[in-house]
């Protein structure tokens, strides 16, 4: 897979091992995003869909970064996102129409553990931010998370992460 490929279903495929680490899986709808009949078609769990996919069924990497912010919600909570939703008006589950129309309009992200690292949630939220421009580029990802492990490396038991794991020195 090429840097410049989308993978377009970035979901809970992924695999963790006591070893190496993340390994990311299911790249059967990944794309180099020449043909733009495939990047339009509504494709992955609605779950992972960053709120213009779903509101236009348009793919970018942009929309490949907000489902990695629901993957690091996931990593935090250890629950698939939105599962068991009340509806507020009446208490019954929410419906995945209403999920996906609350997603779409911002009104509903994913949330995060409150005992995460302060560095991983404030990755995790810029990831998930409504507009696409606003989220941070792959290169900026691979800078903060570098920083996050590098601070980590270097902290004692009670893991405080250093100010440079949000937007900052590490991520210019």
């Amino acid at each position: 897979m090429d840097l410049g490929d989308l993978q377009r279903h970035l979901s809970s495929h992924v695999l963790l091992d006591t070893l190496k680490g993340t390994k990311l899986t299911g790249f059967g709808v990944a794309t180099d995003g020449s043909d733009e009949d495939t990047m339009t078609r509504s494709l992955g769990s609605y779950q992972w869909m960053a709120p213009e996919v779903i509101k236009e069924a348009h793919y970018s990497t942009a929309s490949d970064i907000y489902a990695f912010g629901v993957i690091v919600s996931e990593l935090t909570t250890h629950k698939v996102p939105y599962e068991g939703m009340a509806n507020f008006t009446n208490g019954a589950l929410m419906s995945q129409a209403l999920v996906m129309r609350q997603i779409a309009m911002g009104e509903l992200m994913p949330s995060f553990s409150a005992s995460a690292p302060e560095g991983i949630v404030a990755l995790g939220r810029d990831c998930l931010a409504l507009d696409p421009d606003a989220r941070p580029t792959a290169l900026q990802l691979t800078r903060r998370i570098d920083c996050l492990i590098g601070n980590l490396r270097y902290q004692s038991d009670s893991v405080k992460l250093q100010s440079c794991c949000v937007p900052g020195p590490c991520v210019d």
